[in-house]
């Protein structure tokens, strides 16, 4: 007897194991009736905190922001009761991953999924007739969606920001063409290879229409072209703040410290507890592996440079008063930001490309006196031009830079206090005739007249420094007098048939950041050699032994790899980031790609460099990090594979691009030697946040209900479990 019923109890304490371990079924995705206000039908607002959420089947219509910044919900399940959705209504829900649209809705609402950072595929049903203004905008890790035949129209806006994007539709379809026109207005945006590098693809059932890796266009309509896409690099995304001066935002795969515009030097991470060198492994073939390690950049460089893309996409602040010494304003630093005022210092000198690109609120802007160069896109899209573009005035002109010109007159005289004309000012406007230049002026920038196509007669007066790239391009003018004073001519400044006469020395040639990405090779061919094309490859001279590939390569390019002696750029970079001085060994190349049009080719868009190098005797039994430089100058990690090739201990690494590697030795001993891995190495994790393990799960996440059914089940197994050890230990 007393056997049995130490059996019976061993099998109560195993049994109350297994109802505490018991998942909650629904429990981190339960809803209750109190979570849903609903009014006439009407769901105006959602207060729970489920992961999984299914409307009520007596709503109607979801209203406007009715789940707006929700920070739970993961999927979203639409009854066929459901014919409308309002605007906003799952707007900044970050977590959205999957939503599933019932069979009663006709339309997706304007501004509906904005900013749906989770959402990567969407499924649209057949009772779906249009999707709506910004409908998706700004969901930058959305890849695919299936867009059926009866859709009848979708606004020009629903996928703005979508840059990694799929749309698959069946040729012929109004879904079809409207994908057509959107990769390629996309391709024309300012920051489609910069932020993503990236390609949009239609999927129709047995058609591709695409570009190639190299981010070039594709023949026109000719949708039997296909090629693949590339990999894209991450986009931006921000992380929890770090404190209450400073927050990280990843930006080009690296972190991008963003502070108040006071503090110019902000750590990530205290320099201590910064990492050089990056988990290693050796894989199946005995090659090393190094995979990098996320290094901090700065939002501003000592002060002196806002860095390129530092601010893209923030809506954390409206205005900026950036603190005198700045000089440059970087490539899409401020582009899509939430920013309705800007100030900039006398100090900056050059407003690089795109750098407040669709920032749509930004209205109020004050240019300082001395700019030297506005570079295309700078301002397109924002509040301030396009009220220009509606206003009776003809000119913009802010400090002394004339930002655009609409007017009709055939006889243009530029006010007298222009100094800098921005890029693409005048472009395509086919009503100018004459242009008087002003004695003051000393820039005219990149396609500032190009296009103007009844451009007879520009008068040139004294003063004038620069003419930048395609600047008078396909304009038909027939004489150009250049005064002494020109010292820089880009490239295709004027068309080869003009008559160019210089009343001085020939300024030098010049070309502008446009020119150096591997997709404009129409922007080099005026100084392309046709003699110095070979087989398509890269030839690489500088190193003996280093290889190198580059992906969809249809001619014959050359990257030259030298050592930089000094590397006092990059050693700054190093000091910036780690606050101590580099090993003495930090050995510094430099990395020229030409096509042999003479300009250097630094952004590589969606392709991809594949260099092989033998490693430098510095490092040979000694472990290193390895770092390329971005357009700035700062330092980004990049992964690496070392090992012996034919007999040769050499470094495998790719780059999207250009600039300048950087080894850096690391503490621990190297030494070369095959090995076979024969055994699977698995990592061991935490269970996801919320995820059940053991019967633990995440407590304040859960409704009321299924808190109380949670409680339940622990008072039950806690009983059965009481119960059996009494069984078991009591005497007989």
């Amino acid at each position: 007897m007393r056997r049995k019923r130490r059996l019976t109890g061993i099998l109560l304490l195993i049994t109350s194991l297994v109802i505490m371990s018991l998942p909650v079924t629904g429990a981190a995705a339960g809803t209750t009736a109190s979570d849903f206000v609903i009014s006439n039908n009407t769901l105006t607002k959602y207060k729970g905190t489920a992961e999984k959420v299914s409307i009520p089947s007596t709503v109607k219509y979801i209203g406007e922001s009715a789940f707006e910044d929700n920070d739970f919900v993961e999927e979203i399940i639409l009854p066929k009761s459901v014919e409308r959705i309002g605007a906003y209504a799952f707007w900044d829900c970050d977590k959205l991953q999957t939503v599933s649209l019932g069979e009663g809705l006709t339309e997706i609402g304007d501004y509906s999924f904005a900013k749906c950072v989770g959402l990567k595929t969407l499924n649209v049903p057949e009772n779906i007739l249009y999707i709506g203004l910004e409908a998706f905008q700004n969901c930058i890790n959305f890849t695919d969606i299936y867009i059926p035949w009866t859709v009848r129209g979708i606004h020009e806006t629903s996928f703005d920001g979508c840059f990694n994007l799929t749309i698959h539709a069946t040729e012929g379809t109004y879904a079809y063409n409207y994908a057509v026109d959107f990769y390629r207005r996309i391709q024309e945006r300012a920051e489609y290879e910069d932020i993503t590098g990236s390609v949009i693809v239609v999927d129709p059932v047995e058609v591709t229409v695409s570009g190639n890796d190299t981010g070039e266009n594709i023949g026109e309509n000719d949708p039997s072209n296909t090629a693949e896409t590339g990999i894209p690099s991450e986009p931006a995304e921000e992380t929890e703040s770090l404190n209450a001066w400073g927050s990280v935002r990843v930006v080009g795969n690296s972190a991008v410290i963003l502070v108040d515009n006071e503090s110019l030097k902000v750590y990530g991470q205290s320099p201590d507890e910064l990492e050089t060198e990056a988990e290693t492994e050796i894989d199946e073939t005995g090659m090393f592996i190094n995979s990098g390690k996320s290094i901090p950049k700065y939002a501003f460089i000592d002060g002196l440079v806002v860095a390129d893309h530092a601010f893209y996409n923030d809506s954390s602040f409206t205005g900026i008063n950036l603190n005198y010494g700045i000089t440059e304003i970087g490539e899409l630093s401020y582009a899509r930001s939430a920013l309705t005022s800007a100030y900039i210092p006398d100090s900056v000198k050059n407003i690089e490309y795109g750098a407040f690109y669709m920032a749509s609120g930004l209205s109020d802007v004050k240019l300082p006196g001395y700019v030297e160069n506005v570079g295309p896109k700078a301002f397109e899209g924002t509040a301030w031009v396009n009220e220009f573009e509606n206003s009776d005035e003809d000119y913009l002109i802010s400090g002394n830079v004339l930002v655009k010109y609409k007017g009709t007159e055939k006889l243009v005289t530029i006010p007298s206090e222009v100094t800098c004309i921005a890029a693409e000012a005048f472009k395509g406007n086919t009503s100018i005739q004459n242009v008087v230049l002003p004695d003051n002026l000393k820039t005219v920038g990149e396609e500032a007249f190009m296009g103007c196509k009844s451009l007879e007669l520009v008068v040139f007066n004294g003063g004038l420094n620069a003419i930048k790239d395609r600047a008078f391009k396909d304009c038909p003018l027939e004489l150009a007098n250049i005064p002494s004073s020109v010292t820089e001519m880009g490239l295709d400044a004027f068309d080869k048939n003009i008559s160019v006469k210089y009343m001085g020395n020939i300024p030098a040639n010049t070309y502008e950041s446009s020119a150096q990405r591997l997709s404009n090779f129409d922007l080099r061919l005026s100084s392309y050699g046709e003699e110095n094309q070979g087989e398509a490859g890269v030839n690489v001279v500088g190193i003996d032994g280093a290889l190198a590939e580059l992906s969809g390569a249809d001619r014959s390019y050359i990257l030259s790899i030298s050592m930089d002696e000094e590397g006092e750029a990059e050693k700054a970079s190093y000091r910036r980031i780690f606050s101590t001085e580099p090993d003495s060994d930090m050995l510094v190349y430099d990395l020229n790609l030409t096509d042999g049009s003479n300009i250097s080719i630094t952004k590589l868009g969606t392709a991809e460099l594949r260099i092989s190098m033998p490693v430098s005797q510095n490092f040979k039994d000694r472990s290193f990090s390895l770092f390329s430089t971005d357009r700035n100058g700062q330092l980004e990690s990049i992964p690496y594979e070392r090992g012996d090739i034919n007999g040769v201990d050499c470094v495998r690494f790719s780059l999207n691009g250009v600039y300048s590697i950087v080894f850096v030795g690391g503490e621990s001993e190297y030494v070369g030697q095959t090995v076979t891995v024969d055994e699977e190495i698995v990592s061991m994790s935490a269970p996801d946040n919320g995820s059940v393990f053991l019967g633990f799960t995440s407590f304040a996440g859960l409704s009321v209900g299924y808190k109380m059914l949670y409680i339940f089940k622990w008072i039950l197994g806690l009983s059965v479990f009481a119960f059996g050890m009494v069984l078991v230990f009591k005497r007989a």
